[in-house]
């Protein structure tokens, strides 16, 4: 099982499992009941993840009231309106100018936090490279900011083709590397897939976490 937030768990879980098990597929069940499929080419090859069909209706994310959820108005004074999207987790995804220099810290839990969000939203800040290449960072909620995100990537690739910003397969560069999205446009609902670049870090037992969430393989 994967944490319902944690889905960028997948690409490291599937990394290790296809390592030790010399498989180049697996499925991997969430908490939610979905079922994430990963894949790889080779064992040289990125690991491939599809993930949750995106949501874009206001209801399904979700927001407090009926909005536009393709230009949200109103959550920041500092900063344009954002978009909204569910990937099995609600995101609000800013397009700026110069991500370097915002301060994700700051803005990042007051629109968290924004009592447009019942159950308080991701937040990813993202400035347009190239229609192939975005950079972006993360504030996710209830942890701060952090290196990656998968979701986030993935709700990034979402909005940046609503907002007609995206070629519909970039590179998604983040602070802990770069994923590679591609999906069927928004309208369709089609699945999101992400290819990650992977790097083990340590290895390590928690044994409470161990207790709470299982990793299982189907």
């Amino acid at each position: 099982y994967i944490p319902c937030d944690e889905r960028n768990l997948v690409y490291k879980a599937a990394k290790l499992l296809m390592d030790e098990t010399e498989k180049t597929s697996l499925a991997l069940e969430a908490p939610d009941g979905k079922i994430l499929k990963a894949f790889r080419e080779s064992p040289s090859a990125l690991v491939t993840v599809n993930m949750s069909k995106p949501r874009l209706s206001w209801d399904e994310i979700p927001l407090a009231e009926e909005t536009d959820t393709l230009s949200l108005n109103g959550i920041h004074d500092e900063l344009p309106p954002p978009v909204a999207v569910s990937m099995g987790n609600p995101h609000a995804v800013f397009f700026v100018d110069d991500v370097e220099n915002t301060d994700i810290a700051r803005l990042g839990p007051q629109v968290e936090n924004h009592p447009l969000f019942p159950q308080r939203t991701n937040v990813e800040f993202v400035q347009v490279i190239r229609p192939d290449l975005l950079r972006m960072r993360v504030w996710e909620r209830g942890t701060g900011v952090t290196m990656a995100c998968g979701t986030g990537a993935c709700a990034t690739l979402v909005a940046a083709v609503r907002r007609g910003l995206s070629t519909g397969k970039p590179e998604i560069r983040m602070a802990g590397g770069s994923l590679f999205v591609a999906g069927q446009p928004p309208r369709q609902q089609g699945r999101q897939q992400g290819a990650e670049q992977e790097k083990e870090s340590f290895r390590g037992f928690h044994r409470r976490l161990h207790r709470d969430f299982t990793l299982r393989q189907i």
